[in-house]
This record gives C-alpha cells, structure tokens and sequence, in this order.
C-alpha cells in the first residue's frame, strides 16, 4: 500500500502522512483519532504512531505490507504446478 492510499484510507493527505513517519526529524505527530486509525489500517498499536520512532512507525507499516501480501496470496512461496 503506498502512501497515497494509507492517507486516504485514514482520511488525511499524503504529505501530513509522511510527516507522520518522519516524525524523528519533523517531530510531527497525529491526533489520537487519527493514529487510531492508521493502527487499525496497518494493524498495530496507535502508540506506535503517537509515541514511535521513525524506524519504529517503518517497521510497522513493513510488517503490515508483508502480511497484506500474504493474505492477498501474493508469492512468499512458489505455486505448485
């Protein structure tokens, strides 16, 4: 899932996200309603949004995109013939 599409499913814009996820260097953070929503779209805690590194808010929305993949029967595994 892009940025783009993470922000308009959360109902914010592509720029404040990213904001967000470079919070180490923007020290920007969401409201508490948005960080709830941005956990339950990527599956994790909203601390991680409201109180997480940038590496921390990275590597939640890697695990999210790895799972997502998974679930969407993307190849982690080779099909058999």
């Amino acid at each position: 899932m892009t940025q783009t599409e993470l922000a308009a499913k959360a109902g914010t814009d592509q720029s404040h996200l990213n904001k967000i996820i470079h919070t180490d260097k923007t020290k920007k953070r969401p409201s508490y309603r948005l960080a709830k929503k941005l956990g339950v779209i990527v599956g994790c805690s909203p601390l991680v949004f409201l109180e997480g590194s940038t590496a921390d808010i990275q590597a939640a929305l890697a695990a999210s995109v790895s799972n997502q993949a998974v679930s969407d029967g993307n190849p982690s595994q080779p099909e058999a013939a």
